[in-house]
């Protein structure tokens, strides 16, 4: 939904929270979830169409890359995920590191480029791919200066190459 978002794709964001609001009565139905949990989610996803209809795209995505990692989670608690969660959680900090400049969120964007390296540190260690590991390393590695320098262009670049890296490391857990 975020790419939809980006794009300002109304008619396709509005079809996303559709299928979010189903998917969410899905879960409840099959007893994934209990009514609380579907009635939390149920009204974060109204408050989101709310928040579409005001024009605020950027602060959208970054509720829906919230309500995205929320429902990883739930993903993870079910057992359904192989991937592990730190490759899912670099995703939604890349994403916090390409929006959070655009509403001038400096501070968010500097927790979330320490909560990448610390992903990534402990991440690393199971990456037996020097070449993958190097690349990610490199990657990381930058967010300081481009943060230093508040290059907003810049550190949504970066993000897409994280984004680009997760899509690598997914490829990497799937076939082991």
């Amino acid at each position: 939904m975020i790419d939809h978002a980006a794009a300002r794709d109304s008619a396709a964001v509005m079809n996303s929270l559709k299928e979010l609001k189903d998917g969410v009565s899905a879960l409840e139905s099959d007893g994934q979830i209990g009514a609380e949990k579907a009635d939390g989610l149920q009204n974060r996803i109204r408050k989101m169409e709310e928040l579409w209809h005001t024009k605020e795209v950027y602060k959208f995505i970054i509720d829906d890359n919230r309500l995205f990692l929320e429902f990883v989670d739930l993903l993870y608690k079910s057992g359904a995920q192989v991937t592990p969660r730190e490759v899912v959680y670099l995703d939604y900090l890349a994403r916090e590191l390409q929006y959070r400049p655009k509403i001038q969120d400096w501070k968010a964007a500097e927790r979330a480029m320490k909560e990448a390296q610390n992903t990534w540190t402990s991440l690393s260690i199971t990456i037996k791919t020097k070449s993958l590991s190097g690349l990610v390393e490199t990657t990381i590695a930058r967010l300081p200066e481009v943060l230093r320098k508040r290059d907003g262009e810049q550190l949504y670049f970066i993000g897409q190459m994280i984004l680009d890296e997760v899509d690598l490391l997914e490829d990497y857990f799937k076939k082991l």
